[in-house]
C-alpha cells in the first residue's frame, strides 16, 4: 500500500508515529511519560490542550489530555461548529493492559507484531495514532472543518477510570467516537454488556491444621464449595462469569481464617445479570452459613451496558463515514467494556469503532497495516461527515 494521494493519510509518518507511540511504555497508572508526549504532539497540530486530575482517583501519575482543534467554519470561514450542530469527539486511551518495556515492533508481510515476549500495545496505542494522523492531515492540508474535541484517557485498563473521571460538561463534543475495539475498521459497537464486580471476603476460624482442625473453619473450602456450585466463562451469547483473583492461607499447618475472591459478571440482558449476581450472593451464604463461617461481599457496577441502533445520530454518522473509506458498516455487539459506556452512561451518545487490532492482551497481538491506516482514514472521515456545509 502507498501513502495515497495529497490529502490523504500517510501510511509511512502514520506508521512511524504507531511505533513511536508503542515504544513509550505506558501501563496503567503509568501514562505520564505518553501524556507528556501526546500533550507536545496536539499542540503541534494547532490545538488547545489541557489536562485534568482523573489520575489521582486511581493513584495514576497522569490525567486525561483534553484537546480541541478550533473549526474553519464552512468553506475556510472563521469559526463554525459541526452540521446540525455536533461537533465530534474523538476518544482513545492512552494506558496499555500490562508493561511492555523494551518493545521492538516487527513488521512482516504487512503486518506489525510484537517482539513475541511483549504485548504489541495496539490496544488502544492504534487509536491514538489513528487520530494523531487524521489531525496532522487537516493541518498540512488546510481542509474545512468544525470544531473537533480529543479525549485520550488514562486508566481504562483497569476499570475505565479516566472516563469515569472526565466531568461531561469538560468534554469537547457532543457525539463521542471512541477508537478502541479489537476488531476490523468498519465494525461499530452498539451493544455492550453492564458488568458487576464483586470482592467476596469469607471470614472463618483458624486452629492449628495437625492438632485439632475440628476447632476451626476453613474458608478457602467454604469459598471452594461455594464457587464450585456456580457456572463459569461463557453463560450463554450475553453472559458471562469469571472467577478472577483468590487471596487466602498463610500456612498449610494453620486452618486459614480468611479468603478473598475477586470475580466478575457481565451480560446484555438487565434481568439476566441480576438474577446472577443475586445467585452468587446465595450460593456464598449457603456455604458460609453451613460451615459456621461469615461472609461479606461488596459490589460494584464497572460499568453500564448500552444498546444503540441505526436511529441514533451517533451510529448514522459513524455508518456515513465508514461508507466513505467504501467499506460495509458491521454494527455488532461485544463482550468488553469501553470508555463509551461511560460516556453513554452520562447521556453523551458514544460509540466504540474497530481499530483493526487482533489478540489484544496478548504477546501475539498484531494490526495489519492496512487497517492502521483505514483506522486514521475513519478518523478523518467522522471529522468530515460533521464538518460545516458552505
Amino acid at each position: 500500500m502507498g501513502n495515497g494521494k495529497a490529502g490523504d493519510v500517510n501510511e509511512k509518518r502514520l506508521i512511524e508515529s504507531f511505533i513511536g507511540l508503542v515504544k513509550i511504555d505506558s501501563p496503567s497508572k503509568e501514562e505520564k511519560r505518553v501524556a507528556e508526549y501526546l500533550q507536545a504532539q496536539l499542540r503541534q497540530r494547532g490545538l488547545e490542550v489541557r489536562q485534568d486530575d482523573a489520575g489521582s482517583t486511581f493513584g495514576g501519575e497522569a490525567g486525561n489530555l483534553h484537546a480541541t482543534l478550533k473549526g474553519t467554519g464552512a468553506a475556510g470561514g472563521a469559526g463554525g461548529s459541526a452540521a446540525k450542530g455536533h461537533t465530534p469527539l474523538l476518544c482513545a486511551h492512552m494506558d496499555t493492559v500490562r508493561a511492555a518495556p523494551g518493545l521492538e515492533p516487527q513488521i512482516r508481510d504487512g503486518v506489525i507484531h510484537s517482539d513475541g515476549k511483549n504485548i504489541l500495545a495496539a490496544d488502544d496505542k492504534a487509536g491514538v495514532a489513528a487520530i494523531l494522523e487524521a489531525l496532522t492531515v487537516i493541518k498540512e492540508t488546510g481542509r474545512p472543518h468544525g470544531d473537533v474535541g480529543i479525549l485520550f484517557t488514562v486508566g481504562e485498563e483497569i476499570g475505565l477510570f479516566g472516563a469515569r473521571g472526565a466531568d461531561k460538561d469538560s468534554l469537547a463534543g457532543d457525539l463521542a467516537f471512541v477508537f478502541d475495539s479489537g476488531s476490523e475498521v468498519g465494525t461499530i459497537i452498539v451493544d455492550t454488556p453492564t458488568e458487576v464486580d464483586l470482592t467476596i471476603t469469607v471470614t472463618g476460624k483458624t486452629a492449628h491444621a495437625g492438632v485439632e482442625p475440628e476447632k476451626g473453619i476453613n474458608a478457602i473450602h467454604v469459598s471452594a464449595k461455594a464457587m464450585a456450585a456456580l457456572p463459569t466463562g461463557r453463560l450463554d451469547p450475553e453472559t458471562t462469569l469469571n472467577f478472577g483473583v483468590i487471596r487466602g492461607g498463610v500456612a498449610t499447618n494453620i486452618v486459614p481464617e480468611h479468603t478473598e475472591i475477586e470475580m466478575e459478571t457481565r451480560s446484555r440482558n438487565k434481568a439476566t445479570l441480576d438474577r446472577l449476581v443475586a445467585q452468587v450472593e446465595g450460593a456464598f451464604h449457603e456455604q458460609a452459613k453451613s460451615a459456621g463461617a461469615r461472609v461479606e461481599i461488596k459490589k460494584d457496577e464497572a460499568y453500564r451496558g448500552f444498546k444503540l441502533t441505526e436511529k441514533d445520530e451517533v451510529v448514522r454518522v459513524a455508518m456515513e463515514a465508514v461508507r466513505r473509506l467504501s467499506l460495509e458498516s458491521r454494527l455488532s455487539p461485544r463482550g468488553g467494556g469501553s470508555d463509551a459506556n461511560i460516556f453513554n452512561m452520562r447521556g453523551l451518545p458514544a460509540v466504540n469503532l474497530g481499530a483493526g487490532y487482533a489478540d489484544d492482551h496478548t504477546s501475539r497481538e498484531t494490526i495489519p497495516v492496512e487497517q492502521l491506516v483505514r483506522a486514521a482514514r475513519l478518523a478523518l472521515a467522522v471529522i468530515d461527515v460533521l464538518a460545516p456545509r458552505g
